[in-house]
């Protein structure tokens, strides 16, 4: 159905970026807007986002997705500390409503 991304960021002062990058099949995409601010957070943040498969391949998964490569980006004074990905089955979202 689509991806659960995360990543724990560290900024030291304002005029800071964060972006992911989704590379499919070696094709460079964007699945999430950068975030950006001039207010200088004080300890780590964490960002949490999810991207469906629509949304970040349009059709082009129907037809050959074999390898997928995300990866976070700074830029300005902040650090990418950890990141991670996980696809969303349907049965995840279903077993999420149980509760």
């Amino acid at each position: 159905m689509g991806y659960a991304l995360c990543a724990v960021f560290q900024v030291f002062s304002s005029g800071w970026e964060v972006s992911c990058i989704l590379q499919v099949n070696g094709k460079r995409k964007y699945p999430a807007p950068a975030l950006s601010t001039d207010v200088q957070p004080v300890s780590d943040h964490l960002w949490l986002f999810y991207v469906t498969r629509d949304t970040s391949f349009g059709t082009e998964w129907q037809k050959s997705c074999d390898q997928l490569t995300f990866s976070f980006e700074s830029s300005g004074p902040s650090l990418v500390k950890s990141c991670g990905a996980r696809l969303i089955y349907e049965r995840d979202v279903k077993e999420s409503t149980k509760y």
